[in-house]
């Protein structure tokens, strides 16, 4: 028999099967998220569902990891924080915003280096210089603003 034939069905029950093994993912992260009392594991696990909803929902995973920074602040879990705002740089990454991605970056980078956490410093430095050829190459539209772009990117 031809194998092309099958080929479409293949990819059809391998795209219900991702779309089904994100669902008990996500529930368990909200389940963990209502139940614990222990901030750095809300902090965690707000991130995991911020990296789920990446391929859901962008608008929805910089939600999770707008209050993943939130709560890590509020614990002053400085590994939590860094790991939020790449969380939120990410999301505004695959949207194509790329100076807000920027930004958000330079704040993990901050934060990495106040804590000398260098893997998540190397981590932050590769995901910027990826950022920013794309940030280059993306053709403005007439509705850009040129003061959106970020004036501190600095590397101490």
């Amino acid at each position: 028999m031809n194998g092309s034939r099958f080929l479409p069905v293949v990819f059809l029950m391998a795209l219900s099967t991702i779309g089904w093994s994100q669902a008990p993912t996500i529930d368990s992260l909200k389940r963990v998220i209502s139940k614990t009392k222990i901030d750095s594991v809300k902090v965690n696990s707000l991130i995991e569902l911020s990296k789920v909803y990446l391929d859901i929902d962008l608008n929805q995973a910089i939600e999770y990891g707008k209050q993943a920074r939130k709560l890590a602040k509020k614990a002053d879990f400085k590994k939590g924080q860094g790991n939020a705002y790449k969380a939120i740089a990410i999301g505004y990454y695959r949207q194509s915003n790329y100076p807000e991605a920027i930004v958000q970056y330079q704040n993990a980078l901050d934060i990495y280096q106040k804590i000398d956490f260098k893997l998540g410093i190397a981590n932050i430095l590769g995901n910027m210089f990826t950022t920013i050829p794309a940030m280059i190459q993306k053709p403005l539209n007439t509705t850009s603003n040129p003061s959106s772009f970020p004036k501190r990117l600095m590397i101490r």
